[in-house]
């Protein structure tokens, strides 16, 4: 019997929340999200998540990092060394950085003068900036995700930024989509 082909989820509590295994039926998939994780964290056990051998890896991570007062600029340059030791670990194997899904910050369970919209779309203009530069593919969550005020609908959020069915669809169908257009990674 021959092996499926292994689709990693690198990430944290949105990324573990979900049941990614709907994704492709043509391969394997990895759930490496870990519930508070941040890209320092998530630096640290890419050895673990690698021992899969996967052929496809999408990676969306930094919220954690954003609420706990990291810098914009900081979370990309985590989010470097992250892509840098993926690469040179799994060189075959496809990176595709997801950018940080939207708020929705009237529905905050806690308080955090640290994570806002604002801060979020930084974060996200400078991974997509750095995704480009290296030649990685990117895929543009928040604007899938948000309304006209640039925030998540209220059913598409548990708490401000924890993600309902309705959320995780979307996400899950932007990632269904790239892999429709690149039939041959999971060759």
């Amino acid at each position: 019997m021959t092996k499926k082909p292994v689709i990693l989820m690198l990430g944290d509590s949105l990324t573990e929340f979900w049941r990614w295994r709907r994704l492709s039926e043509q391969a394997d998939v990895s759930n490496c999200g870990i519930a508070g994780d941040t890209s320092q964290g998530l630096l640290h056990r890419l050895d673990i998540a690698l021992s899969v051998k996967p052929k496809v890896i999408f990676l969306q991570i930094g919220i954690n990092d954003i609420s706990m007062g990291v810098s914009p600029k900081q979370v990309c340059d985590n989010q470097l060394l992250i892509w840098r030791e993926l690469t040179r670990k799994a060189p075959s194997a496809k990176l595709v950085v997801c950018s940080l899904m939207p708020l929705r910050q009237d529905s905050f369970c806690w308080v955090s003068d640290f994570l806002t919209t604002e801060r979020v779309k930084e974060t996200n203009k400078l991974l997509k900036a750095a995704a480009d530069q290296n030649g990685l593919s990117y895929i543009d969550l928040f604007s899938k995700a948000c309304n006209d005020q640039e925030e998540l609908e209220e059913n598409m959020t548990l708490d401000g930024v924890h993600l309902t069915e309705v959320a995780y669809d979307i996400w899950e169908d932007a990632l269904k989509a790239f892999l429709d257009a690149n039939p041959e990674l999971l060759a």
